[in-house]
């Protein structure tokens, strides 16, 4: 029967008043509505009953007994822990060591029964990269323990190391590739070197991070290379011209020798087979001197003291007729031993059939044999041009009347005529 807003005393509690007053259930819902008091404050402090206290003690008793369960909690789990990361060691030592497969799966169900009961003990998951402090971890563990920078350095060192050995490697094989290169060896061995070079440059790149540079070689390493490395720039190509030149300073005294036994043997009317071989040695000396020097042989700056036959006369000569020379010679292209050889047995022949034919003229032969002569000469004259390149006229021959003296004759003439006109004048002054 109470009303809201009904106050109402309950003993030894205290006055409170209706807020909500009973129902009974609803036949809607079928849910009785239960009477609500409000305490009225009246100004006193008072105690708490007594069986609030007992029950406010018993609430102590309990959160002082929670500390001791966490920590019994913890150490269950500090123990779980280190069984699971003995359990985990054993596994990794049974694969490693390749034991049979019933003991690795044994091994691996009691480690995943001991996680499962480290989670339901700790409530969180085992975590195998936060190994407990103090705990065994094996290798792991120890490598946790190190500092960031000693475990760079050792990594760098190691990798410095690896790119070395594999450096060396590298410049080995590339080393026989030359070798069965130089050497001519068949395709298929060229092809296998080449290809297990390329391997190799491939793994230095992969190791050291960066392509093979065989012009940077490994410090301290690479043998002859490695010492070469560490002398002074300036001195490196120093040496490298060295031997170059010494080679190439021998290879052209060969060349002025074989030159010369050719000459000799042209000369000497030795057999054809002779001249050959000596002409195919020559050659061969000529394109080994390339090969080292860079250059090609000058056969018109020949060794000093050298024989030349009719060149060597010629060079003789008084200085004007010498830059006469060497003005025809800049305009034709320098001759080589075999091609000067052959023009001067050509002019020979030129200067031999020149005369026949003036023979013939002035003795009034037959027009057919003048005609034949003149033919033949004519024919000697464009083989002559063909083999040194230059106009008989151009390189000082003549084989004709006027070359051979005529202009000769009339320079000689000049000066005795002007002796015969000087009494003249002088007889017409008087």
């Amino acid at each position: 029967d109470l009303k809201k807003g009904a106050i109402v005393q309950i003993q030894r509690k205290g006055f409170y008043i209706c807020d909500r007053p009973y129902a009974a259930s609803s036949p809607h819902s079928g849910v009785e509505s239960p009477l609500v008091l409000i305490s009225v404050p009246d100004g006193h402090v008072k105690e708490m009953p007594t069986a609030v206290k007992k029950q406010t003690a018993s609430d102590g008793q309990r959160q002082s007994a929670s500390p001791a369960k966490d920590q019994k909690a913890t150490a269950n789990g500090d123990a779980l822990k280190a069984e699971v990361d003995a359990q985990g060691e054993l596994v990794r030592t049974l694969k490693a060591g390749g034991g049979s497969a019933d003991d690795v799966k044994a091994a691996v169900a009691k480690l995943l029964a001991l996680k499962a009961k480290y989670k339901e003990v700790t409530g969180v998951d085992y975590q195998a990269q936060a190994p407990a402090q103090g705990g065994a971890g094996g290798k792991k563990g120890k490598e946790a323990e190190k500092k960031p920078a000693e475990q760079s350095k050792q990594q760098n060192a190691s990798s410095a190391a690896n790119g070395d050995a594999v450096k060396a490697e590298v410049d080995a094989q590339g080393e026989l590739v030359r070798t069965l290169k130089a050497g001519k060896a068949s395709a298929d061995d060229v092809k296998a070197a080449v290809a297990k070079l390329l391997t190799l440059k491939a793994k230095y790149k992969e190791v050291t991070g960066v392509d093979y540079q065989a012009q940077v070689p490994a410090q301290g390493g690479g043998g002859k290379k490695g010492k070469e490395a560490e002398k002074k720039p300036a001195e490196q190509p120093k040496q490298q011209n060295a031997p170059s030149a010494s080679n190439g300073d021998a290879l052209k005294a060969e060349v002025d020798a074989q030159g010369e036994l050719v000459r000799t043997l042209k000369a000497g009317k030795a057999s054809a087979d002779d001249v050959k071989a000596a002409v195919a040695k020559l050659l061969a000396l000529k394109a080994k001197y390339k090969e080292v020097t860079g250059l090609d042989y000058q056969a018109q700056a020949p060794a000093q003291g050298s024989a030349g036959g009719k060149k060597g006369k010629e060079a003789e000569k008084k200085p004007a007729e010498q830059s006469k020379q060497q003005q025809q010679s800049t305009m034709a292209p320098p001759a080589t031993d075999n091609e000067s050889s052959n023009g001067d047995a050509l002019k020979t022949e030129i200067d031999a059939q020149g005369e026949l034919v003036r023979k013939l003229k002035g003795s009034g032969g037959s027009e057919a044999e003048t005609k034949a002569a003149i033919a033949k000469l004519l024919e000697l004259k464009a083989k002559y041009k063909e083999v040194t390149g230059v106009d008989l006229a151009a390189a000082g021959g003549g084989g004709n009347k006027k070359g051979k003296g005529g202009g000769d004759k009339k320079a000689a003439d000049k000066p005795k005529q002007a002796e015969k006109a000087a009494p003249q004048a002088a007889g017409g002054d008087a």
